[in-house]
């Protein structure tokens, strides 16, 4: 019920910026624009201070989620026990992640675009592995998930490379990586499926 009501509010949100802004170039500055143009002082002070908190929270809880991963998950089975320091590997882990970040930001001009690209590559072989959690008889050795996890989205990231070059004029030019990615995915399960039933 909260997050129809957080859509709703975003949508109305994005139909009035579209509505009385409709010279607006930069559709991401939509919200800021709207409250600087619309909203009076001391309501506008309040708006910008929650924009700034939501995302200042969102950001400590992330960084520090994939701090913890990145120790708890992965170095700690690279390293041995006498030598893992799960204070150093967050660390460690929250600097690698704020650095993925910043990059992102500046490669990617809005959070659609990183939604859509990253989405693209990397949902397939997550999409897989949360069944194989769900369903046993679809889980995998651990050494062909890795193999799974960097192969489907190296496949989708070809795709999205040289589907133009490829394909171009032609209706598989339109088919997005994510698809690629699915197709890509489900061979490791098949591959299963035929093992177990020759």
């Amino acid at each position: 019920m909260l997050w129809f009501v957080f859509d709703l509010f975003s949508n109305a949100s994005g139909l009035f910026s579209r509505a009385l802004l409709p010279d607006l170039t930069d559709p991401v500055t939509a919200f800021p624009t709207l409250a600087r143009d619309f909203l009076p002082t001391g309501i506008k002070g309040l708006f910008l201070v929650s924009l700034f908190a939501t995302v200042y929270t969102t950001l400590n809880s992330f960084t520090f989620l994939s701090g913890v991963t990145f120790s708890n998950d992965i170095m700690k089975k690279f390293v041995s026990n006498d030598r893992y320091d799960m204070k150093l590997f967050t660390a460690a882990g929250m600097v690698i992640a704020t650095t993925i970040a910043i990059i992102l930001s500046l490669v990617f001009r809005s959070i659609v675009d990183i939604w859509y690209y990253i989405g693209s590559l990397f949902v397939p072989s997550l999409i897989f592995l949360v069944s194989g959690s769900y369903f046993p008889k679809l889980k995998l050795e651990s050494k062909i998930t890795l193999f799974q996890i960097i192969f489907v989205p190296i496949v989708g990231l070809i795709w999205f490379l040289f589907r133009e070059e490829l394909f171009s004029g032609t209706i598989l030019a339109e088919v997005e990586p994510m698809l690629i990615g699915i197709v890509a995915g489900s061979l490791f399960y098949l591959s299963k499926t035929v093992k177990r039933h020759p």
